[in-house]
């Protein structure tokens, strides 16, 4: 398996809680600890702790979806301390699960078996972030999904985007200006039947792949990021 580091787990909080006012100090524990600068590192803002609490899920970004929040609406929320509103304001239930900062400055959410130590990796084929602790043995194993903002667009592999851009979740890569033009020999080819994402055929082998060929271990390490090797349990 191949991946990039992200980051180390420095802080775990305590799990959400349905009780609407435990919920906020959780909440507001968390944001005066890791939203705001501590030295020479910046750590995330409100908006971001927002985006996390519904793991990215705005119609800022996802404009399809007309039952998601936007973030402007979340942060008015949060900054009246209306937190029964906004537990019900969320599409995704975090309840139970726990936020976390990084040594590098990130935050964002993981389930409760995180630990301080625990490393962030992005992993090649992966849409997320993994959480992963080292063993024993020195092999690394999988503790679970780890949603950050800061990498909610695959930023970990393909960098940010240029200034200026406004993001909006779709199903084709063919916009991100972040990707070269697909290789001579490969072709995407729509989806058939029930699938939503494309596939691609090599027209030289006829390899079928789902994996855009752009975000291979050969393409990524071409374009030069730093990816390790790592044995997992």
């Amino acid at each position: 398996m191949a991946g990039t580091f992200i980051g180390t787990v420095k802080h775990v909080s305590r799990p959400l809680p349905a009780d609407k006012l435990e919920f906020g100090r959780v909440i507001n524990e968390f944001e005066s600890q890791y939203c705001r600068i501590d030295g020479n590192k910046t750590y995330a803002n409100v908006d971001t702790l927002m985006a996390i609490l519904v793991r990215g899920r705005l119609k800022d970004r996802r404009a399809h979806f007309e039952y998601y929040p936007n973030l402007q609406n979340l942060r008015e929320i949060y900054q009246g301390r209306h937190f029964g509103n906004l537990i019900r304001s969320l599409p995704y239930e975090p309840i139970g699960k726990a936020l976390l900062a990084t040594a590098e400055g990130y935050i964002g959410m993981v389930n409760t078996s995180a630990e301080v130590g625990d490393l962030v990796y992005f992993l090649v084929g992966c849409v997320i972030p993994i959480l992963l602790r080292r063993n024993l043995s020195g092999t690394l194993e999988v503790v679970g999904d780890c949603y950050i903002d800061q990498f909610d667009y695959e930023q970990a592999l393909l960098g940010p985007f240029p200034e200026g851009s406004k993001v909006q979740m779709c199903h084709d890569l063919d916009d991100d200006p972040r990707l070269p033009s697909l290789p001579p020999e490969w072709k995407k080819q729509k989806p058939e039947g029930d699938e939503k994402l494309p596939y691609f055929r090599n027209m030289d082998t006829n390899e079928i792949t789902k994996q855009d060929p752009r975000l291979s271990y050969d393409a990524l390490i071409a374009r030069g990021v730093k990816l390790e090797t790592l044995y997992l349990t």
